[in-house]
């Protein structure tokens, strides 16, 4: 009986090995170890623009160049796939449409209620992403609205000018009070004395006449609130610029992260079907062996639970899956009704920044390239010039002026009357005791953005060195996590081999199958979690740009 029982098992196993075994993902082999080539590398991003572009976003060309760094940035110079370490990859071959499950018989069990699909590559998303995310366009938006108001504040260096033109028709009498001199006479004689008269004639008047003015009006001096307000716009649109620069870069590294979440997806979504295959094999295997007497109903319900479970998983992440490429979407600001799928068919470790650069190295590169440290450094220096600007009307305003006024009947017929005017006013609201009170509060505004620019100093020294301590534990993890996939193997190589000897039970093989199923997962998300790590450095550092992010090498010294 046992001998039957052995041949049987032995005979059904054999057929079926090379799925519980999960052979479609290629394990790093520790005995010879595969070696990234600089040449497949190049050959990558020869192809990163090759594929049609979705419509709507406007894409660069091959070979254009797209960079964000600052003027102390490094050169780029150590391949993403270190030489000195082994090619960590996990093949993504396209799914199979039968091996999914149809969530609804009108939706394609893959794309789901997507209309349409579209495949697309790293770069042509953060491109897209760059031409096309809300986010973007309004800070944007803000750098140009800020521009014209420093253009304006250029303006009042300028002096104003003005003009009018009167036609009127009058008629009547007008006084002028104007006086006249007199001669005294005595005889024949004429005294030389005068005496002042007022004058009591009056004029008449019944005409039209015309009244043809213009002039100019130059503030030389107001306290100094013109020159100190350009300045301080000035700030002002450098702070919005830094802002600006800060955004891309913080949709780059959320376009970073979204696509790498789908490659993740993708990657589990294989994983999932493998397992429902393995299950289903199983399945199959024990029903045959309690049709023959050779196994109990309790493995047939155990492999039948245990195929429920993965077809569950497997619905979730046929979900998931498509929950990231709408996240992808929504960041690229594109049609949500459009499938996106990574072009990318494998998940590989790549290295953004270099191991040779020690953290001293990468604080220096933060405090020199980012760009949230420029923009408040802007608003504190801003924030200094509205010191002056709310003490200048405690100080005299000197204003010059003038005029040429033509009066005639007709505009052929005037004669003109230049004049100019020149005034200090020095006026003192509340007894200057409002002004003092705006100097105060810009003092203390100022106060404000010191404090909030030293803050921000050492947020960006936490997330660098927070970053950093990341990348170093995700890039540990995939090392363990290969360790824990050849754990796994052989504990299901070896569940089997007792299976087939009546030593073990069909539960043992089940959850063989399940740790290895885990290994996989766990495997998969540290590659990507030490990938995005990377990302998240590389924007810590204020280096994130499309080529940094997509160049094929490593930030080195």
């Amino acid at each position: 009986m046992y001998a039957q029982k052995s041949n049987s098992i032995n005979k059904l196993l054999a057929s079926t090995a090379s799925l519980i075994l999960l052979a479609n993902f290629t394990i790093p082999a520790y005995a010879q170890p595969t070696y990234a080539q600089p040449a497949n590398d190049k050959k990558l991003l020869a192809a990163a623009g090759s594929s049609a572009p979705v419509a709507g976003p406007r894409l660069s060309a091959p070979g254009s160049t797209e960079t964000a760094r600052g003027p102390n940035a490094p050169v780029a110079g150590e391949s993403v796939t270190d030489p000195n370490e082994s090619l960590e990859v996990i093949d993504l071959p396209k799914p199979d449409l039968q091996a999914l499950i149809s969530i609804d018989e009108r939706m394609n069990p893959y794309e789901l209620e997507a209309a349409s699909s579209y495949t697309m590559r790293l770069r042509e998303a953060l491109q897209t992403g760059v031409d096309r995310n809300l986010a973007i366009g309004i800070s944007q938006a803000q750098v140009g609205n800020q521009k014209w108001t420093y253009l304006n504040a250029l303006t009042k260096f300028l002096p104003d000018v003005s003009g009018n033109y009167l036609y009127s028709y009058a008629k009547g009498q007008f006084f002028f009070p104007l006086t006249r001199a007199a001669t005294v006479s005595s005889g024949s004689s004429t005294s030389s004395a005068s005496i002042i008269t007022p004058s009591n004639n009056f004029t008449s008047i019944n005409s039209a006449f015309s009244v043809l003015a213009a002039g100019f009006s130059y503030s030389g001096y107001q306290g100094g609130k013109v020159a100190f307000g350009a300045l301080q716009n000035r700030n002002l649109l450098r702070a919005r610029r830094a802002e600006n620069r800060a955004t891309i870069s913080d949709t780059l590294l959320r376009i970073t992260d979204d696509y790498y979440n789908l490659l993740l997806a993708e990657a589990l979504l294989q994983i999932r079907i493998r397992a429902v295959d393995t299950s289903t094999e199983q399945l199959r295997i024990n029903t045959n062996l309690a049709n023959n007497g050779l196994a109990t109903n309790l493995d047939v319900l155990q492999s039948k639970t245990q195929l429920s479970k993965d077809r569950q998983n497997l619905i979730e992440q046929q979900v998931a899956r498509r929950s990231a490429s709408i996240a992808l979407a929504h960041d690229l600001n594109l049609n949500l009704g459009q499938d996106i799928a990574p072009a990318e068919r494998n998940v590989r470790k790549i290295r953004l920044i270099s191991h040779n650069l020690k953290p001293g190295d990468l604080l220096t590169l933060a405090i020199d390239n980012r760009p949230e440290l420029k923009q408040y450094e802007e608003l504190r220096k801003a924030a200094k010039k509205a010191i002056i600007i709310a003490a200048a009307p405690l100080q005299p305003n000197l204003k010059l002026s003038g005029y040429v006024v033509g009066l005639g009947p007709w505009l052929s017929n005037m004669q003109p009357l230049y004049t100019i005017f020149m005034g200090v006013s020095w006026g003192l609201g509340g007894l200057g005791t409002r002004d003092l009170t705006n100097i105060q509060a810009a003092r203390f505004t100022a106060r404000q953005r010191m404090l909030e620019a030293q803050q921000e100093v050492i947020t960006v020294l936490d997330q660098v060195r927070n970053s950093l301590l990341h990348s170093l534990q995700s890039e540990r993890q995939i090392t363990e996590t290969a360790d824990e996939v050849a754990s796994a193997q052989e504990e299901l190589r070896l569940s089997k081999i007792r299976f087939e000897n009546g030593l073990g039970n069909n539960i043992d093989v089940i959850n063989a199958q399940r740790d290895l199923t885990t290994a996989y997962i766990d495997r998969a998300q540290a590659i990507i979690n030490f990938n995005i790590a990377q990302a998240q450095l590389l924007h810590d550092v204020g280096l994130t740009s499309i080529d940094n992010i997509t160049s094929g090498h490593a930030i080195d010294k």
